[in-house]
């Protein structure tokens, strides 16, 4: 069992990944010092590099954060009786959960690229990784999933990530506008083979065996 870490470390993080937010909301992230951070959230600069090497690593955890907090409210401790009562349903909320979640905060993420545009792609593969790891896992315990669960992961997110990277900043494209889309295309999947065998069907109860099907 992992060792918990000091209530004094981690409301030290939680101050700096704070004063990092804060900043970003009226600064590019490359434009930002340690120096503002540590003065922002009233913490030395040695305390900084007691748990931080540089700002990208602060950045990286502010991420890592975010995803958890994407993962902990898309999918509820009931999602196994949820999967198997409404699975279209569960994967269209973990989804719209990841994505409202990014364009609530997307002038943050903005400012957060400091390199190439690829950075915009990698901040939310992270916030969404987390969430499909876990649904997949859930599929993998309520039906038969239709190939190798790290393929179908890497499938799903690559894939999310790719149209919430295209449609974040988009000025036509809002959460709603995405959840018409992504529910017409969470059902046209769901009746195909690529996730789970035979596709998923609400007449029919969803095999609870976790079986794992050989995959080539």
């Amino acid at each position: 069992m992992p060792k918990k870490e000091d209530a004094r470390i981690t409301r030290s993080k939680r101050d700096l990944r704070s004063a990092l937010v804060l900043l970003l909301r009226d600064n590019a992230f490359d434009k930002i010092t340690v120096t503002e951070i540590c003065r922002t959230a009233t913490i030395n600069k040695m305390t900084f590099y007691k748990y931080y090497q540089d700002k990208y690593m602060l950045l990286d955890d502010c991420i890592q954060v975010m995803a958890a907090d994407v993962a902990d409210k898309s999918i509820g401790e009931d999602r196994h009786e949820a999967f198997r009562r409404d699975p279209v349903g569960c994967l269209e909320k973990v989804i719209m959960s990841a994505y409202t979640n990014c364009y609530e905060q997307k002038e943050i993420i903005r400012s957060m690229i400091y390199g190439e545009n690829m950075a915009i792609l990698t901040i939310v593969r992270k916030c969404v990784e987390r969430s499909v790891n876990e649904l997949v896992e859930c599929l993998g315990e309520v039906y038969t999933l239709a190939a190798n669960p790290q393929d179908i992961t890497a499938f799903l997110v690559g894939g999310l990530s790719g149209v919430f990277a295209k449609d974040l900043f988009s000025q036509d494209v809002t959460p709603r506008v995405l959840e018409k889309r992504c529910r017409r295309f969470l059902e046209n999947l769901a009746d195909s083979n690529l996730l789970v065998v035979g596709g998923f069907h609400k007449e029919q109860s969803a095999p609870a065996n976790g079986r794992q099907p050989t995959v080539s």
